[in-house]
């Protein structure tokens, strides 16, 4: 059976995280920081034995919680069944997310043997991909109740279920490109991101509950 990008994508990075545990394993202080504040301030600390477990862990969990999810989605029977096109792009997302958390475990060991001041920038390109491709997936697929903006509006009007995932998209896009501002801009780059996703999702919300409102399948006040 031929592997999906997605599923390529999970077991690297879950690999990736495991091999960097092992590596770094023997130049990590006994103690290793793990939360950082918006300015990439250490607020949060983990045992060594417990931080180097617990990123490759929080992998395999993601990918077998959104595994799980994506076969019983596709194996609903309804109209709100995740068809072949969807399950695949939601196969990706799942090989991002459990990239992301790699990424995030892998600037931790970074952080903690002196290669990174902070972690943020081993992070945020993989954010940006990340939005970047949920945004346009999002605007691609058709009702279900596993992906997109699933309101209980937009998952009985198609015409809502449209604009909203629109809307929500290509927020999300853009979202991607304003998060590369951590890059540079560390400091402002939490309030941009924080901003410009809450204005993507109320105007996604409010758009297609309009919608909703003004078309057939509104129910009478």
């Amino acid at each position: 059976m031929r592997l999906s990008i997605g599923e390529i994508l999970s077991w690297l990075s879950i690999l990736a995280a495991a091999a960097a545990s092992l590596y770094y394993a023997p130049n990590l202080p006994s103690r290793i920081a793990t939360h950082f504040d918006i300015e990439g301030r250490p607020n949060g600390w983990m045992d060594k034995n417990s931080a180097l477990i617990f990123g490759p862990a929080m992998a395999v969990g993601l990918y077998i919680l959104l595994s799980v999810l994506i076969y019983l989605a596709s194996s609903e029977r309804g109209e709100l069944r995740l068809d072949e096109n969807s399950a695949k792009m939601m196969q990706t997302i799942k090989g991002l997310v459990v990239f992301l958390v790699a990424a995030v475990h892998i600037g931790i060991l970074w952080h903690a043997v002196g290669v990174l001041k902070e972690p943020l920038s081993s992070i945020i390109v993989p954010i940006s991909l990340m939005f970047a491709y949920i945004g346009w997936a999002i605007t691609k697929a058709k009702r279900n109740w596993l992906m997109g903006v699933r309101l209980p509006w937009t998952l009985v009007d198609e015409r809502a279920w449209r604009v909203g995932n629109l809307i929500m998209g290509w927020g999300l896009v853009v979202c991607a490109v304003l998060n590369l501002t951590g890059l540079f801009l560390p400091k402002l780059w939490f309030w941009i991101l924080t901003v410009t996703l809450a204005a993507a999702v109320s105007l996604s919300v409010v758009a297609s509950y309009i919608v909703y409102r003004s078309g057939p399948n509104a129910t009478a006040r």
